[in-house]
């Protein structure tokens, strides 16, 4: 009885030995090669670190799970596992591909509060070193050549090196070399800012270029140059739509006026100094590139008339592309933000304001 006592007491004194703390699994950096078809999962890998080093994102690991459905819990792998890359080269490829897409405007949005008195030959010196190019413009039916109707690629959307066919009814427009713009069609566009609105034709984004090749009995074999977006199966060939380029101010047609019908991105409903906006004439009614324009507001946004008040100038722009029914313009100067249906009148009407006299200064001595 003593001897059981005394055990008792000494484990209590003592105690049980302590568990070992389990440590944490401490992600490790997967090494992937850039093409590789699959990949076995390694110790001490999370799909999120197979998705830093596949995606550069950890947070993507939800499109890893989603395309390998046989693992069954996402927060616990195993090594030996094989996640399959296949579907996920088309994913990661797209999306390198939008991250790499120019800037569309020659200035930040952020940053636009501060540059609106920026010098005029400032802003053309920075859209002629940053390549700017048109994303939205205006095209009729006429101005389509064809589309893309099929490809040996198996992946939804084409890269550059890729080979398309394109349908056309006129394939003797198709010259070997020759370089096209693909376009995306987002339906007929109208006209609001008259009063028995008008189609001014098919909304157009560009997406890339192509370069014909082959021609065929049926078709024009191109290959892929250049993809700013999404280039798919259905897009739309058209004449290559150039950078913008700016040259020296042009006198438009003293009795040509214009209205803002869009802005360059679809959500927007404001434009500013350097913005690219849509016009509702083209070279039908004699607009063309370099044309000069002041920007007027010439209605109550309120009462929605123009009968009560006075047009008030809110800045400048020049024609950077004609379409036959549109037109694109630069945002070259903004005092205030820009609206739809905001008119723009030929810049000749105006005259530059006079300087401001220099104040002179005398000094006076006095005994």
């Amino acid at each position: 009885m003593k001897k059981l006592l005394i055990l008792a007491l000494l484990i209590s004194s003592v105690g049980f030995p302590a568990k070992k703390k389990h440590k944490p699994r401490i992600p490790r950096k997967a090494m992937i090669e850039k093409d590789a078809s699959e990949y076995t999962v390694q110790e001490g890998d999370w799909l999120s670190s197979i998705a830093d080093s596949y995606f550069g994102n950890k947070s993507d690991w939800k499109k890893i799970a989603q395309k390998n459905p046989e693992i069954r819990n996402p927060n616990l792998i195993h090594p030996g596992e094989i996640v399959s890359l296949n579907e996920l080269r088309e994913i990661r490829n797209t999306a390198s591909l939008e991250q790499d897409l120019p800037t569309l405007t020659p200035f930040d949005k952020r940053t636009r509060a501060k540059e609106i008195d920026i010098e005029q030959p400032l802003i053309h010196e920075k859209a002629a070193s940053m390549k700017m190019r048109i994303r939205r413009f205006i095209v009729g039916q006429e101005e389509v050549w064809g589309e893309i109707t099929g490809s040996t690629e198996e992946r939804k959307f084409f890269l550059p090196g890729d080979k398309v066919y394109v349908k056309s009814v006129d394939l003797s427009k198709f010259q070997i070399g020759a370089k096209l713009s693909v376009a995306k069609s987002e339906g007929p566009l109208e006209d609001r800012t008259v009063s028995k609105s008008q189609n001014l034709g098919d909304l157009m984004e560009l997406v890339g270029e192509i370069e014909v090749i082959e021609h065929g009995e049926n078709f024009v074999k191109c290959e892929v140059s250049k993809a700013y977006g999404k280039i798919e199966r259905e897009d739309k060939i058209l004449t290559l739509v150039p950078s913008v380029t700016i040259g020296e101010k042009i006198k438009p047609p003293s009795d040509l006026t214009l209205k803002v019908v869009m802005m360059d991105e679809l959500d927007s409903k404001f434009a500013h100094h350097g913005s690219l906006i849509l016009l509702n004439k083209g070279w039908e009614k004699k607009v063309a590139p370099d044309q000069y324009f002041r920007i007027f507001s010439d209605i109550d946004p309120v009462t929605d008339t123009h009968k009560k008040i006075e047009p008030e100038s809110k800045g400048e722009v020049q024609i950077i592309y004609a379409g036959k029914t549109a037109s694109v313009g630069l945002v070259t100067r903004a005092s205030k933000s820009i609206q739809l249906g905001d008119a723009l009148v030929p810049y000749q009407h105006f005259s530059d304001p006079k300087p401001a006299p220099q104040k002179q200064v005398e000094t006076i001595e006095i005994d």
